[in-house]
């Protein structure tokens, strides 16, 4: 899990990811700092089958994880790439191309303001501003459809793109609350 943050995964997996090693926090060292000190006050204990790791991805390179890169592995870098210079974004995206098959990786991105309209056009302007002024301004913002081209020029194999309506039609439609589907964050897979 690349940035995994405040992520709660390894707390929730399910019986099946419990053979599974689990590197997390592929993070700044005082993020993961803090997000062990939040977890600890919660009294979640480690799970056996987690590994932490304090890394800086723009710092060193995502291979000092550690981990066997002769085995497949699933990746998940969901609310980071965004924050990423684009030849960081590329060297992740590299790296889990050159993992063997089946691995894949599923991350978020942010379209550009092109790309929104409505409520999510005024919250992504307003979570820009925000981020930034805090000094975590998003260095990349993508057209979904160039995010697609650049990712079939790294070489991978299959890019599914789940967009705002799939995800609509796959799992929040007919929901009592009429939770619908953002445009202003939006995932890929790919393998």
């Amino acid at each position: 899990m690349f940035g995994a943050g405040l992520d709660t995964f390894p707390w929730r997996q399910p019986d099946f990811a419990k053979h599974m090693q689990i590197f997390f926090a592929a993070d700044h060292p005082a993020s993961l700092i803090k997000t062990n000190r939040r977890f600890r006050e919660r009294q979640f204990a480690r799970p056996p089958n987690l590994i932490r790791v304090p890394l800086d991805v723009e710092q060193r390179g995502i291979d000092a994880c550690d981990f066997d890169p002769d085995k497949a592995s699933f990746c998940s870098a969901l609310g980071l790439i965004f924050y990423l210079e684009d030849e960081i974004v590329d060297d992740i995206l590299r790296f889990v191309a050159s993992l063997p098959p089946p691995s894949e990786i599923v991350f978020s991105f942010r379209p550009t303001d092109a790309d929104l309209g409505g409520l999510d056009l005024e919250f992504a302007r307003w979570l820009a501003a925000k981020v930034g002024s805090i000094g975590e301004p998003w260095k990349i913002r993508v057209r979904p459809q160039d995010m697609v081209k650049r990712l079939q020029g790294l070489g991978f194999r299959e890019v599914f793109y789940l967009s705002p309506e799939l995800i609509q039609a796959r799992y929040l439609s007919g929901r009592f609350d009429k939770l619908t589907a953002p445009h202003f964050e939006q995932m890929i897979c790919i393998s």
